[in-house]
C-alpha cells in the first residue's frame, strides 16, 4: 500500500462549489491542486494524482522490479489533514506522471491534469460526509516511521498494526466502528412525534446510544419505523440553514429493532442534503401560527380591529 498526501476537499470532482485547502505551496500559490479531480470518473475508471517528490514514485517499495514503469494491485490511500479521505483498491501506480485520456475532461484552464494512479471506479471509495473522515494517519514529527509531506509506504514492524487496521477499515467501506475508535459529535437531528411517551423515551434512549457509537453526541432523537421522515423545530430549521456547512442531520430509524443511522450533510455543489450513500433529503417548508384569544380589555381598543359596540339594553 501507498499513502499519498493531498489537499482537503469534499468530493474531489472539481473545484466549483468545492474549494480545496491544504498546506502545500502549490495550493497556496495557485489556489487549486490537481488532486481536485481524483474522484471524477471517466469511462469507468478513476485517475488520481498527488504531489510527488522529484516527480517520481519509488515503485520498488511496492514490490516492482527495478526500473519498472508501473506496478499493479496496489492499495492507494489518499490522506488530507492527516486523515484518510478515500482510497483506490487494485490500482496501477506509475513511476512518472501520465497524460489523461483524451476527452476525459481531466484538465483545468485548458491544461491537462496528469495522473500517477488509476483504478476501476468500482474499486474507489471516498469517505462522505467529510466529517466521517475519522481514521488518523501518523505523521512525522510526532513519532518515527510515520508519514511525511508527500508519499509514505507504512513500512516496518512498528506500522504492522496500523497496516492491518487500514485493511480492515477499507474492507468495511469506511466503517470506523470496526476499529473500536471513539468519535466526536458535530450536530444533531430531530424526529417526528411519537404518541406513546414511554415508547418515545425508549426510542430516544436507543437513538442516543446508536449515535454515540458513531459520534459521541447528545440530544439525538430517533424513529421507531424504517422510513426517514423527520420534523424540525423552527429553531432547528433556522440553524440548519444558517450553519449548513457545519450542521448534520442524524436520523436513527428502526430504533426498536436494527437501529440504522443515516447522517445527512450539505452538498454545496448540488445544493442538496445527502447521506453517506448519496441519498438526498426532500425538504418541505411548512408555515404555522399560534392562535389565542385576545383579552377582552384589549380587543375593543385594538388599533387594527373595528368591532361594533354592544347594543344598549
Amino acid at each position: 500500500m501507498i499513502f499519498l498526501n493531498i489537499g482537503w476537499m469534499s468530493r474531489y470532482a472539481g473545484v466549483r462549489g468545492d474549494p480545496i485547502s491544504g498546506g502545500q505551496k502549490y495550493l497556496a500559490r495557485h489556489g487549486y491542486g490537481h488532486e481536485m479531480l481524483n474522484f471524477k470518473p471517466y469511462a469507468g475508471k478513476m485517475y488520481g494524482t498527488a504531489p510527488v517528490p522529484h516527480g517520481t514514485i519509488r515503485l520498488e517499495k511496492l514490490g516492482a522490479p527495478k526500473g519498472a514503469d508501473s506496478v499493479d494491485r496496489v492499495l492507494v490511500v489518499w490522506v488530507a489533514r492527516s486523515l484518510i479521505v478515500g482510497w483506490y483498491k487494485n490500482a496501477t501506480v506509475y513511476r512518472h506522471s501520465q497524460l489523461p485520456p483524451e476527452s476525459s475532461g481531466h484538465s483545468y484552464k485548458g491544461k491537462p491534469i496528469s495522473y500517477y494512479v488509476t483504478a476501476a471506479a468500482s474499486d474507489c471509495k471516498i469517505v462522505l460526509p467529510a466529517d466521517s473522515r475519522l481514521f488518523p494517519v501518523p505523521r512525522a514529527g510526532k513519532r518515527k516511521q510515520a508519514m511525511g509531506r508527500y508519499t509514505w509506504f507504512a513500512e516496518g514492524t512498528v506500522n504492522r498494526r496500523f497496516r492491518a487496521d487500514v485493511l480492515k477499515y477499507v474492507a468495511s467501506e469506511g466503517n470506523i466502528l470496526v476499529l473500536g475508535r471513539k468519535k466526536r459529535a458535530q450536530k444533531l437531528g430531530a424526529t417526528p412525534y411519537q404518541a406513546d411517551p414511554q415508547k418515545r423515551t425508549e426510542i430516544e434512549r436507543i437513538a442516543i446510544g446508536r449515535v454515540t457509537e458513531h459520534f459521541k453526541s447528545q440530544h439525538i432523537k430517533g424513529l421507531s419505523g424504517p422510513d426517514i421522515a423527520v420534523e424540525l423545530t423552527p429553531n432547528e430549521y433556522t440553524m440548519m440553514k444558517k450553519h449548513k456547512h457545519d450542521y448534520r442531520i442524524c436520523v436513527v430509524t428502526s430504533c426498536l429493532e436494527k437501529k440504522k443511522l443515516a447522517i445527512f450533510a450539505y452538498d454545496e455543489m448540488r445544493r442538496l442534503w445527502v447521506d453517506e450513500t448519496d441519498r438526498p433529503l426532500q425538504i418541505k417548508e411548512m408555515k404555522a401560527a399560534r392562535l389565542r384569544l385576545l383579552p377582552s380589555k384589549d380587543w375593543q381598543e385594538h388599533g387594527s380591529l373595528r368591532f361594533p359596540a354592544a347594543p344598549r339594553a
